[in-house]
């Protein structure tokens, strides 16, 4: 084990900081449904990543590695190339309402020239700064929170929209979310998994939503599986 993620290692500093390596990154984009119309609205970047020795390796295993060994600031940008140019393929095929959420990570969010770093990028692409969002996992909140609200304005102003990920499994209070002005809040899929017919109107899904609808926040539930859980949801009025 020690052998194999020092290997991992190696490999992800290469892929974060040497020319030539990018190959063994990719993305792929799992679909944001509106569950009302039943159309794409976006989509979620999920990073990918391919070990020369190991092959394919899961995102469990190597985003750990990137986060402890702080390479996280350098493969971050890797994957905001990667999705911005996806929206550039987007733009190019005349879809413009479909944008792109993008995972980032405390270290990202409070790294002094992240934001500026970030609209340079979007800049650069040429592409809207309304079809990127950020997705923050609800660890963020254990963190200075001076700090977190200043970097998140900046974000917001100019134009981003912002979600708060893996919702109900962590640190999050609901009154630091609705100060905080994120766009969306994520519902962890471990609340999607528990709806079925019988226990739809009673499980927390609803308790979520509804305090969405109060504080004027997008709902958005991760892991629907079934078209019962669709049905549910929809019935429940999550967006």
């Amino acid at each position: 084990r020690v052998k194999r993620e020092e290997y991992l290692r190696q490999e992800l500093i290469a892929v974060s900081y040497e020319p030539g390596h990018e190959h063994k990154l990719r993305l792929v984009f799992q679909p944001i449904i509106n569950l009302q119309t039943g159309g794409v609205r976006g989509f979620e970047a999920l990073a990918r990543f391919n070990s020369d020795k190991y092959g394919p390796i899961s995102p469990l295993e190597f985003i750990p590695i990137v986060e402890n060994n702080r390479l996280i600031i350098a493969f971050g940008k890797k994957v905001i190339n990667l999705a911005i140019a996806f929206v550039k393929e987007l733009l190019a095929l005349g879809v413009k309402d479909c944008g792109v959420a993008i995972n980032i990570s405390v270290l990202q969010l409070l790294d002094p020239s992240f934001a500026e770093d970030l609209f340079l990028r979007i800049e650069s692409a040429g592409v809207p700064a309304e079809m990127i969002m950020i997705e923050m996992t609800e660890s963020i909140f254990s963190t200075n929170y001076e700090l977190l609200s200043e970097a998140l304005a900046e974000i917001r102003e100019y134009g981003i929209d912002t979600a708060i990920d893996d919702f109900g499994t962590g640190f999050s209070s609901l009154a630091r979310i609705e100060k905080l002005h994120f766009n969306t809040v994520k519902m962890d899929r471990v609340f999607v998994a528990q709806m079925n017919k019988e226990n739809a109107t009673h499980g927390i899904a609803q308790d979520i939503i509804n305090i969405c609808k109060k504080f004027n926040i997008k709902s958005l539930a991760e892991g629907i599986e079934t078209e019962e859980q669709y049905n549910a949801l929809k019935g429940l009025g999550c967006e």
